[in-house]
């Protein structure tokens, strides 16, 4: 692949976690690369995603799925970049704060590529099925594999999430035209 097919994408987004924090990863990645001496991000400009981290100064209603507004549109945002990228027949890579992330970059992808079986090697110490039903913490960070299977998990169901709560987890859902974005069987986890 030449090096000028690749597009960097940033999403310095940290809503969707417990702490504030997960953003600055990106920054200490690209002074890491500079001061080992790499130009990979002069030659890479990035596209940046607008964040809603502002948000943390007034709160959240919701407590199924935390800032699950302020999450969509950031997921939305992502998965349109990565459609258009994947449309410019352009390969994204993105760099991202929190997990939430991810379940955009599945939904461009899907969205991109409607029709094709799409499968994620998925690196994380959790399986991050959880949803608005099933989560401890109402935290999104642990949601986005669920968001890209379309699953509900509500066997497992131990909060009862608004109606507002419910809207928005069904958009997230929904974002690749309805379809599942990801199958569960074409799923690898690496802890």
């Amino acid at each position: 692949m030449s090096n000028a097919k690749i597009r960097l994408i940033e999403v310095p987004s940290d809503i969707a976690g417990a702490k504030s924090g997960a953003s600055m990863g990106i920054n200490a990645l690209k002074l890491s690369s500079m001061h080992d001496g790499s130009k990979y991000f002069e030659e890479f400009p990035s596209i940046v995603i607008e964040d809603e981290n502002r948000a943390v100064y007034d709160g959240t209603t919701y407590k199924c799925a935390k800032y699950i507004d302020k999450v969509s549109m950031v997921i939305q945002r992502v998965a349109k970049e990565v459609k258009r990228i994947k449309d410019d027949d352009l390969f994204p890579i993105i760099m991202a704060g929190d997990h939430s992330t991810c379940a955009g970059t599945m939904a461009g992808l899907k969205m991109a590529y409607p029709d094709k079986r799409i499968g994620v090697v998925y690196i994380d110490a959790h399986a991050d099925f959880h949803t608005p039903f099933t989560s401890p913490s109402g935290n999104i960070h642990g949601m986005p594999l669920a968001i890209a299977t379309n699953i509900d998990n509500k066997e497992k169901k131990i909060n009862n999430p608004t109606e507002e709560e419910l809207q928005y987890w069904s958009k997230l859902k929904n974002l690749a035209g309805g379809k599942r974005m990801i199958n569960p069987e074409d799923i690898v986890f690496a802890p």
